[in-house]
């Protein structure tokens, strides 16, 4: 049944209803949030989820991610997402913030895999972000790193990744020297 012109579509009614009342369950956060993100009116998610009308879950995060990475992290934290929660951090540039979190948690950030996410949407910050990294912590695998890059067919990524972080000159960086 179509609304008449200018008349809220029925389930917009039905989930108003819900937020009036209580708090949406998983289920129905993402099945409102969907059609809300594809209008672009964000400003309406941040509001329910300030109100805590929703129930905060990764997937959540993962939706709004695209659209507003400042308020997947507040999603990420409340839910305690703590993989992507870093990967955010480090997606803006926060590196120190996701090092520190990580080590308060016990967990070492999985390089790898938070690049493996970040190359194909976003290549110039997943790039900064090895970059950062391979200065900050000599422990990291950057080989591994630069294998995705490769992967990804990001090579002027890759070219200055390595220019970067291959400074030393070592005959084990060789093969990538090349």
């Amino acid at each position: 049944m179509e609304p008449s012109p200018g008349q809220p579509k029925p389930i917009m009614v039905y989930f108003q209803t819900l937020l009036e009342k209580g708090v949406l369950n998983k289920l129905e956060t993402l099945e409102l949030v969907r059609p809300v993100l594809a209008q672009n009116k964000k400003q309406f998610i941040e509001n329910w989820f300030n109100e805590n009308k929703l129930e905060c879950c990764e997937e959540l995060g993962d939706l709004v991610r695209p659209q507003d990475v400042q308020l997947a992290i507040r999603i990420y934290e409340k839910c305690q997402a703590k993989d992507k929660l870093m990967q955010c951090y480090m997606q803006t540039g926060q590196t120190e913030k996701a090092l520190q979190f990580g080590s308060q948690m016990g967990v070492k950030p999985d390089y790898q895999q938070i690049l493996r996410g970040m190359i194909p949407s976003d290549p110039q910050s997943a790039m900064q972000m090895a970059i950062s990294v391979c200065q900050k912590d000599s422990s990291v695998n950057v080989h591994g790193l630069a294998e995705l890059f490769l992967q990804n067919n990001r090579l002027a990524e890759l070219t200055q990744f390595l220019l970067e972080c291959m400074k030393g000159n070592k005959p084990e960086d060789g093969q990538w020297q090349t």
